[in-house]
């Protein structure tokens, strides 16, 4: 007996009729039957697969949604955190619908806005300092000079006056960077831009770090085109600049080493490039670089030992800026570090 056969003997014939249907119009169908075959029900497995895809993909838009609403915010947390390592302590990390990811970004916020506070304070008190530093050091200075000038002096005596003059010159060095940074967060630092030609610039700089190249066994090469356009800026900030990069380059090189100075143009700017080959700065750590008093550590117990309080680049990134152009770090191509000054170059009629 078919199955067309039992459905007419066993249900009325409405039923019968819309069984058929079902079973001329879907190619799969279940007959929901008991034990006499009495049929109860029909499904259409069709159906429930269809209905089974609509609610996976709902489930997997609600999970996308879900997922966003709980991953967005931990994102902008992990980028305040980040912006907040690089001294960035301005930034603020948004609210969140979240409540403990609110709560977290409001502490990382509010602890961003202390240390801004004692970040202010500190330099306030540095720059007191400082000033208050200048006289006592130019009388240092001046007695000095009347020392070196008596009559009768020993060559121990002359030599510990010239340590004495030495020293009082690296902090006189190091009030005036303090003072710098402070006028440049101000706005008030004082640059005299004009057409500045580089060569000679370079040139006499580097003229100054001879003994120190030497000391290392460094190499200092300068690769600089002839027709590089005149760059517009401070003629003594610019040195100030390129003596902070090269002073670098040759500290922190090999033994050995070779330091490459280059330049070109980039559209209205002109770039000069100061290359080294020592151990290069992790790209997590470019930025920090210009953060003040900020020193990175140094595997080598050598380059651990340079001195220096982190005031370099700092100071070179702001002269920098506020001659209108940048100062920016990328790994050399030989190794080591390539830092870049940019500079407007001089209009062309």
């Amino acid at each position: 007996m078919t199955l067309q056969t039992r459905l007419q003997d066993d249900v009325p014939a409405f039923t019968a009729a819309f069984v058929g249907a079902c079973l001329e119009v879907f190619l799969v169908a279940v007959l929901l039957c008991d034990r006499r075959f009495a049929l109860f029900g029909i499904a259409n497995p069709a159906a429930f697969f269809a209905a089974g895809q609509a609610f996976l993909l709902a489930a997997c838009i609600v999970a996308k949604l879900a997922a966003r609403a709980f991953l967005d915010p931990l994102a902008d947390i992990l980028l305040g955190v980040h912006q907040f390592r690089q001294g960035n302590l301005t930034h603020r990390i948004p609210p969140s619908r979240v409540k403990e990811i609110d709560a977290l970004a409001g502490q990382l916020n509010r602890m961003a806005g202390d240390l801004s506070s004692l970040e202010a304070m500190k330099d306030d008190f540095v720059t007191t300092v400082s000033h208050e530093l200048r006289s006592p050091m130019a009388a240092v200075e001046g007695y000095a000079a009347l020392l070196s000038s008596e009559a009768g002096l020993t060559p121990r005596g002359a030599a510990n006056i010239e340590k004495i003059a030495k020293n009082m010159s690296r902090l006189r060095s190091l009030v005036e960077s303090i003072l710098d940074l402070s006028r440049m967060a101000a706005g008030s630092l004082p640059v005299a831009n004009r057409p500045t030609a580089l060569a000679p610039l370079v040139s006499e700089t580097a003229a100054l770090f001879a003994e120190a190249m030497r000391a290392r066994g460094v190499e200092l090469q300068v690769e600089l085109p002839a027709d590089l356009p005149l760059a517009v800026g401070d003629p003594v900030r610019v040195r100030q600049v390129v003596t902070n990069l090269l002073d670098n380059a040759i500290k922190y090189n090999r033994r050995g080493g070779r330091v490459a100075v280059t330049g070109r143009r980039d559209g209205g700017f002109v770039e000069l490039a100061v290359s080294d080959q020592g151990p290069g700065i992790p790209e997590a750590d470019r930025e920090a670089v210009f953060s003040k008093f900020r020193r990175l550590p140094q595997a080598d117990p050598e380059l651990a030992s340079v001195k220096g309080v982190g005031l370099g680049l700092p100071i070179s990134r702001g002269l920098a800026r506020v001659m209108g152009g940048d100062v920016l770090v990328f790994e050399s191509s030989g190794g080591g570090s390539r830092f870049v000054l940019r500079l407007p170059g001089e209009a062309t009629p």
